[in-house]
Formats: C-alpha cells, structure tokens, sequence
C-alpha cells in the first residue's frame, strides 16, 4: 500500500487587527518567530489582514467565537 504525502510549499495566514490593537509587540514577536520557522520548513507565507468584515459584535481576545451552524465566517469580527 502506497501512501499519498501531500507537500504544502505555501501558507495564507489570516490575521487581524484586533489582534495587532491588543499587543502589537507580541503579535510582531509571534509572526517573527512563525516566519523562522516557516523558512527553515521551505514554506512561503503569505498574510492576508483583516479589520473591518462580516460580524459587528461579539469580538473578544479573551474568548473564542462558537461557530453558527449556517451561517459563513460567523465568528470573522469587524473591528
């Protein structure tokens, strides 16, 4: 039996800028350390920056969303 590996090459990282408000040099650390890593991986990255979709309310750093049955990005915040 044969095994199928599937070799990623590429990363997309969603970030956003509640994320970056609460503790930029911590988020700047943390993306620091995740790019070394992806480098010695062979991985690209590529970030994609949120601040202002879908859902108005609800946004916490202190907790995480519960997904909606149904309904699409639910727990994306607007910021």
């Amino acid at each position: 039996m044969v095994k199928a590996q599937l070799q990623a090459t590429s990363i997309r990282v969603f970030l956003h800028s509640m994320v970056y408000a609460g503790n930029p040099k911590k988020l700047l650390a943390n993306i620091d350390r995740f790019l070394a890593v992806s480098e010695a991986s062979n991985l690209t990255v590529g970030f994609v920056f949120f601040g202002d979709c879908f859902n108005g309310v609800g946004g916490s750093l202190e907790s995480q969303c519960v997904p909606q049955k149904g309904v699409h990005n639910g727990c994306w915040m607007k910021r």
